[in-house]
């Protein structure tokens, strides 16, 4: 029986991504992740917010040319989310959509801005990106997703120095393992305890390395594919860093 043959007979395979900040995705890191989903065929797969960037409702200095195309970057979210579900037909898709602070950009802006339209459902990051129709189920009702009770993944709100920093912080506010997303780092904490083995993780990003509004960041893109023994608590995450638009994924070279 061959390694694959193994893992799909005993875990479900689950791949977390996040921090794609269409439309400022990284278009060879997308397309690694893009060709391993197709040919891998996973159980599930969890946009682990900031999918969407939501630059127009941004309260930073913009770009004046950018500040009307909110309705264009939507457009093209919805574009992106087809090809991913078309990709993944029998899969699980989940969008994490509470905690996530640009989708919350939204939510925030018309809380200020235009309280009066705040309840309105069309008005709703998964409404306006037609997740029912594509069968992707968003959350925002809680800000994690768990494994088995044992795995947490969040956005996550914490950013630190450096990397693996913030993973650190995240199971100490949380006291238990978890894999986060918004530092755009790749990182690793690991922590044994009366209790048994832990671990949190950084999750890396998707998007653009070089954007208008820094300088050179402490980036790193990347995504993980966590391993979860069907019946069973037990997981393990193996991170995929993408370098130079080059991954090594189970052993085979991706290129974007």
């Amino acid at each position: 029986m061959s390694l694959e043959q193994v893992i799909r007979k005993d875990y479900d395979v689950i791949i977390a991504a996040g921090d794609f900040h269409i439309p400022f995705e990284d278009k060879k890191a997308t397309s690694i992740l893009k060709q391993y989903l197709k040919e891998r065929q996973p159980d599930t797969l969890i946009f682990n917010g900031d999918f969407l960037d939501c630059y127009s409702l941004s309260k930073f200095t913009k770009d004046p040319s950018r500040i009307t195309q909110l309705q264009d970057d939507i457009n093209y979210a919805r574009k992106e989310l087809r090809q991913y579900r078309k990709l993944l037909p029998n899969a699980d898709i989940y969008y994490m959509i509470k905690g996530a602070n640009h989708e919350e950009r939204l939510q925030k802006y018309l809380w200020s801005k235009a309280p009066e339209l705040a309840k309105l459902e069309g008005l709703r990051i998964e409404k306006l990106l037609e997740l029912d129709e594509l069968g992707i189920k968003p959350i925002t009702d809680r800000i994690w997703i768990s494994l088995g009770n044992e795995l947490l993944i969040t956005h996550g709100d914490l950013v630190r120095k450096f990397s693996g920093y913030s993973a650190k912080g995240m199971f100490d506010k949380h006291g238990k393992s978890i894999l986060m997303n918004h530092t755009h780092r790749l990182g690793a904490h690991y922590h044994r305890n009366a209790t048994g083995m832990h671990a949190a993780f950084e999750n890396g990003c998707m998007c653009d390395l070089n954007p208008e509004y820094i300088f050179n960041p402490d980036w790193q893109q990347g995504f993980s594919i966590i391993y979860k023994k069907k019946g069973k608590n037990r997981f393990y995450v193996e991170q995929v860093p993408i370098i130079d638009g080059v991954a090594i994924i189970e052993g085979k070279e991706y290129r974007g």
